[in-house]
């Protein structure tokens, strides 16, 4: 399904077209995803940072660690990650999947992990259940009042197609510009521990203790300059992605025990916000015979001609 939106920006550049020999390119950078990773317990020794972690791709790479990454050649094939964690006996596995990431682009990853506890003659085992995700695209500032190209234009991100203002470089220099971005570590809690069964309240309190334990979500800022070819529209997509994720605790008889499965015992939800950027060009409609991605000249100076839209990104929408 296309999604269509507005996006912010700010005024690119203005030049009279004139057919030009473009000699000079600029190298579009690898994509990455970066994957971080929460391991909780409820046992009262546990210390995340004694867990082992083990992500294996659906690309073939395998990382470890809390925080580890993946880097395209150039792009990423959409995709998932497997990720198991251990602690003294204990293992679980989640599965996140990924769009495609186009070369250029980044894309932050969240993954939480609920180790089994033991509890009076059961293991309670926190159950994730299918994530909600919502999508909010922000970009530069000022191409939604239309002040860049006079017509929005459809360009793809991460396998979804937008409709976006986009601002002009019409001119045969290399543009370059900044956009700054808000980034997210951690996640919150969305809906409260709801106990369903009084029979295991003590020990489903335990786990929503440990898993509430270094709730918050800790939001930050970066910049991400980027290079913008000759006579060429172009915007950033800044996607943030909350996924709200429901869990059902569950309580399973002990290996040997004749005690029966109980399916929920309490319920709880989390979530968290990823985020990923990445510059989208295309060839400006009026130019188009003299457009090639990555070309373009240097000024007389020797520099890039540089845009105006060093601040942070604009526009808003809540994805279908």
């Amino acid at each position: 399904m296309k999604k269509f939106i507005s996006l912010i920006a700010l005024v690119g550049v203005f030049a009279a077209c004139e057919p030009e020999n473009l000699q000079t390119a600029f190298n579009v950078p690898d994509a990455t995803a970066t994957l971080n990773v929460t391991v909780i317990s409820a046992a009262p020794d546990f210390d995340e940072k004694d867990a082992t972690v083990t992500a294996v791709w659906s690309t073939g790479e395998t990382t470890t660690g809390l925080s580890s990454s993946i880097v395209g050649n150039p792009s990423i094939s959409a995709g998932s990650v497997k990720v198991t964690a251990s602690w003294n006996g204990a293992s679980e596995s989640v599965t996140v999947s990924f769009p495609q990431i186009y070369a250029g682009m980044d894309l932050v990853l969240t993954a939480t992990v609920f180790l089994p506890y033991n509890a009076g003659g059961y293991t309670l085992v926190a159950k994730a259940g299918t994530p909600v995700k919502t999508t909010e695209v922000y970009g530069l500032q000022a191409a939604a009042h239309k002040h860049g190209y006079s017509k929005a234009q459809e360009v793809e991100f991460e396998g979804v197609t937008y409709k976006v203002w986009m601002l002009e470089n019409a001119s045969e220099f290399l543009l370059e510009d900044t956009y700054t971005y808000a980034t997210y570590d951690g996640f919150a809690v969305k809906e409260k521990l709801k106990v369903l069964n009084n029979d295991f309240k003590a020990g489903a309190e335990d786990i929503y203790a440990a898993a509430t334990k270094n709730a918050g979500i800790k939001k930050g800022y970066k910049s991400y300059e980027f290079v913008v070819s000759a006579w060429s529209l172009y915007n950033v997509i800044n996607p943030e992605i909350t996924t709200v994720t429901p869990y059902t605790i569950e309580a399973q008889p002990l290996l040997g025990s004749n005690n029966p499965t109980i399916p929920e015992v309490a319920t709880f939800s989390l979530y968290s916000i990823t985020y990923g950027k990445g510059k989208v060009e295309m060839a400006h409609p009026d130019h188009a015979s003299h457009y090639e991605k990555g070309h373009g000249h240097y000024t007389h100076d020797g520099h890039y001609l540089h845009g105006d839209n060093n601040n942070a990104g604009g526009g808003i929408i809540t994805a279908e």
